[in-house]
């Protein structure tokens, strides 16, 4: 089946162009997946871009399949296609092009072609999205891509290139456009770009509203009158380490100066956060005194490997048991339950427990705490504040715990500090913070009394 010719006579500024053309080049590989990730601040022309590039795949290759995904449908039917398909369909004369089926949210084209209006948003009913397991895509585009949950970007992105790629050979594309965000795309995209580390088959272009010159004339000041230091930074200078939440346990900077503290001695330590569900990782921090510099990983054990990999480090690296402290939530209390058993020849080590909905011990200088999870949150945060918290760790791994605990809520509820539950925010963040409760269970060991009680293994 030919492509269509069509004569198009649009208006792109310079780094628009750059992205169009990198998305629509013929010498992509036709069997990777090539996603670009556009924006990182405020009126730089993301959507019109996706909107633009929507239009041009539709028109020109029958029968093809697109989506546009956002969090929710309403934001998908009022920024996307009212605030942007429509103006630019109107903006060029396409209206004779296509139409819009509200009862299913697709946009049809006379020849063939159709873009589904996807959400996003995490459902319970549907934690590993296979609402979208069946669907074959030829290309997407995901606005605001700080917003949608990680789970929902990897099915899509596996569901592009299935359908008509082969007959117009088309590469598969995606497009994301974003504003910055401590999330996956700072993880995946955005720090890989700043290391110079990039896949060839990703691409990011920063685009500032300086960048736009069909800006609107009061943008500028709009975006330089923005009270927030945070979102100013974030919004008009694309600044991906300013865009801390006022919500946050963590701001970047404060994150920033535990890389610089004062080495004290002390025992070894390790803490470990075990993995939950399938799709988590166990995840131990290991350090001396008050300094951490080691990060282990490992997914997919059973309960009685994960006890004895614990056993087999604190043995090579002469970690006492009550210096060693275990997450019992979920399979946790399994492994702690074998380590402490004395039947089991070379265990019956005493390691402590850390249990998050147990009851505080300790108060904050101005605060309480809800729980043990809250507290060691808090103290954290507190003890950094204080300078006493050292982190001597890689920039991959700073990075990784630095996504987890700048994005991590608390409120004040009744006058004491609450944090956000570790499932909830898991929706949010895209993967368990493993890191981050791995390093607040690290500094809260001496807080955790010396704890007998035998778990059951679950």
């Amino acid at each position: 089946m030919p492509a269509q010719t069509i004569d198009l006579d649009i208006t792109l500024s310079p780094k628009q162009a750059d992205a169009l053309e990198a998305l629509l080049s013929t010498n992509r590989d036709m069997a990777h997946l090539f996603a670009l990730l556009y924006g990182g601040a405020a009126r730089g022309g993301k959507s019109w871009l996706g909107g633009i590039l929507g239009f041009i795949l539709s028109m020109r290759y029958p029968k093809i399949r697109g989506f546009i995904g956002r969090e929710t449908l309403k934001d998908a039917r009022l920024s996307v296609l009212e605030g942007t398909m429509k103006k630019i369909s109107d903006k060029y004369k396409w209206n004779s092009w296509w139409s819009f089926n509200g009862q299913d949210n697709i946009i049809k084209f006379v020849n063939g072609s159709t873009i589904s209006l996807l959400e996003l948003a995490y459902r319970p009913s549907d934690p590993k999205y296979d609402r979208f397991g069946s669907y074959e895509y030829t290309w997407g585009w995901i606005e605001e891509a700080q917003q949608c949950p990680f789970g929902a970007y990897e099915v899509l992105r596996v569901r592009i290139g299935q359908y008509m790629n082969d007959v117009y050979n088309i590469a598969p594309i995606l497009l994301l456009t974003s504003n910055p965000g401590k999330n996956w795309i700072k993880t995946r995209f955005y720090n890989p770009w700043k290391n110079g580390t990039l896949s060839i088959h990703m691409a990011f272009i920063q685009a500032l509203a300086t960048d736009n010159p069909y800006r609107e004339l009061s943008t500028d000041n709009n975006l330089a009158s923005i009270s927030d230091d945070a979102q100013r930074a974030r919004l008009k200078d694309g600044d991906w380490e300013f865009s801390d939440d006022p919500q946050s346990i963590m701001s970047w900077d404060l994150l920033d100066s535990m890389r610089h503290t004062e080495f004290k001695n002390g025992p070894k330590k390790m803490a470990v956060d075990v993995a939950r569900m399938g799709d988590d990782s166990t995840v131990a921090v290991i350090g001396r005194g008050n300094k951490i510099d080691t990060v282990l990983e490992r997914k997919k054990q059973t309960i009685d490997i994960t006890a004895a990999w614990i056993r087999d480090i604190m043995s090579g690296q002469n970690i006492l048991p009550e210096n060693v402290i275990i997450d019992v939530v979920g399979l946790g209390g399994g492994v702690v339950d074998t380590l402490r058993s004395k039947r089991i020849p070379g265990f019956g080590l005493n390691v402590k427990a850390f249990s998050g909905g147990s009851k505080a011990t300790r108060k904050g200088k101005q605060t309480e705490f809800n729980n043990m999870r809250a507290q060691s949150y808090f103290l954290l945060r507190e003890a950094a504040e204080d300078k006493q918290c050292l982190l001597e760790i890689n920039d991959v791994e700073f990075d990784l715990l630095a996504e987890e605990l700048t994005g991590l809520h608390y409120k004040i509820d009744e006058k004491k500090v609450v944090v956000e539950k570790k499932e909830d925010y898991k929706k949010r963040l895209g993967r368990s913070p493993d890191r981050a409760d791995a390093v607040t269970m690290f500094y809260s060991i001496d807080a955790v009394a010396q704890n007998k009680v035998t778990f059951r293994a679950r």
